[in-house]
């Protein structure tokens, strides 16, 4: 079935509205100092749980070999399993969210079995289909770990089909989850491209009215990636995106032929709201969408990174700031920078230091204003610098109470 694009016909993305405080985003697609962001997934890989009303059947590996965990990097079909009865069942209303199929008593469920596995990246494709067949012929219900969704066994054969299928349409592979935060802003965030070998797909700062638009862009990127592949592997990559030349048409079809060049910027992304895993962030779209029988829709208004408000703060603060410091601030004014600090464990806690000293080689001396959580040996006001290519933003508090900058905090 065609849709129209603009409005209601938007192909919609999956509702699962994960709402964060202000504040949740602080180390969201920041590299720290020495961490090289990946490139991209090593291998295909994914998890899917078999709920079984009595006992799980007998797990026949097929072309999988049965390791005690998986790999590193996955050279062959390789499968892990554990029990996992001992864990939560999902409740009435997740299942009613995000199940498909008969699934009475599956929140009752007598065993709880967990398949992992790995593949080659090539064979991602076809090792998801063969382990959705393993769980099916094992399980009663299965949960797809890697996108959230709860099937029978009609609804996993179902998706075996599509991910066999000679042109995928991998939107009905994966979901686009909405993470709403304080500020009317969202994330949009793909879930289940890793286990294809492709990255999981993030576009930050989405406002409320282009959330669906911004899920069937996201869409039409991970289609080209799957079909026409990236133009370069790396930190950064630059790829055009056609969906005129899509070989699936009901990819082509919801995409309402968008055309354009897409930026992406591989991290980590943010754990604490998405998980963990490899992610392009979508840093930039130039294009526009075409149309939809015949309705015409514009391209989304340009929404800027987090990456671009933050170098334009820094920008800031190391001329206009930088200059009103060394002229000296008028009695009652006072700077603040946001700057990183890192735990034994190599978790980085954004933190904010009241600047007293502004040092020649362009480190910021001054006094925490709050105390660390994860940093031990640090208190609320210790004496502390950072190098101010690493500080994220800045405050300029006047002496009449107004305040510039901290021009970030609405995409947190």
């Amino acid at each position: 079935m065609r849709r129209t694009c603009g409005g209601s016909g938007w192909p919609k993305v999956a509702p699962r509205l994960l709402a964060f405080k202000v504040g949740a985003l602080s180390t969201a697609f920041i590299s720290t100092a020495g961490a090289a962001p990946p490139a991209g997934p090593t291998d295909a890989r994914g998890s899917l749980a078999l709920y079984c009303q009595a006992e799980c059947g007998e797990i026949q590996l097929g072309s999988f070999s049965m390791r005690a965990r998986l790999p590193a990097t996955a050279n062959a079909l390789v499968m892990s399993v554990a029990d996992a009865s001992e864990g939560a069942r999902p409740d009435a209303a997740a299942l009613a969210a995000w199940g498909e199929g008969e699934l009475t008593g599956m929140s009752a469920a007598a065993q709880v079995v967990v398949l992992s596995w790995a593949a080659p990246k090539d064979q991602g494709a076809k090792a998801l289909a063969e382990a959705l067949r393993i769980s099916a012929q094992a399980g009663t219900w299965i949960e797809d770990r890697d996108t959230g969704r709860y099937l029978d066994r009609a609804g996993a054969l179902a998706m075996a089909e599509q991910a066999e299928a000679a042109a995928i349409d991998l939107s009905r592979l994966t979901v686009v989850e909405v993470h709403q935060s304080d500020s009317g802003l969202a994330i949009l965030a793909t879930r289940g491209l890793v286990r294809l070998g492709l990255p999981d797909l993030v576009e930050v700062g989405v406002p409320a009215d282009q959330v669906d638009p911004a899920g069937a862009r996201l869409n039409a990127i991970a289609q080209a990636m799957w079909e026409q592949g990236a133009a370069r592997n790396g930190p950064v990559s630059v790829m055009e995106v056609d969906a005129a030349r899509f070989v699936n048409a009901d990819a082509a079809a919801a995409a309402c032929q968008l055309k354009g060049t897409a930026t992406l910027a591989y991290d980590r992304g943010n754990r604490a709201i998405l998980g963990s895993g490899v992610r392009a962030s979508v840093e930039r779209f130039s294009g526009a969408f075409g149309e939809c029988e015949g309705a015409s829709n514009p391209a989304p208004a340009p929404v800027e990174s987090l990456a671009t408000v933050r170098a334009r703060a820094i920008q800031r603060l190391r001329t206009e700031i930088r200059a009103a410091w060394t002229a000296g601030l008028p009695a009652g004014e006072r700077l603040m920078v946001k700057a990183p600090f890192q735990s034994p464990e190599g978790q980085v806690e954004w933190l904010w230091l009241q600047v007293d000293r502004w040092e020649a080689d362009d480190v910021l001396k001054g006094k925490l204003l709050s105390a660390p959580t994860s940093v031990p040996g640090l208190e609320k006001g210790d004496t502390v610098q950072a190098r101010l290519d690493l500080v994220f933003d800045w405050i300029w508090v006047r002496a009449d109470g107004r305040s510039e900058g901290n021009e970030t905090q609405k995409w947190l």
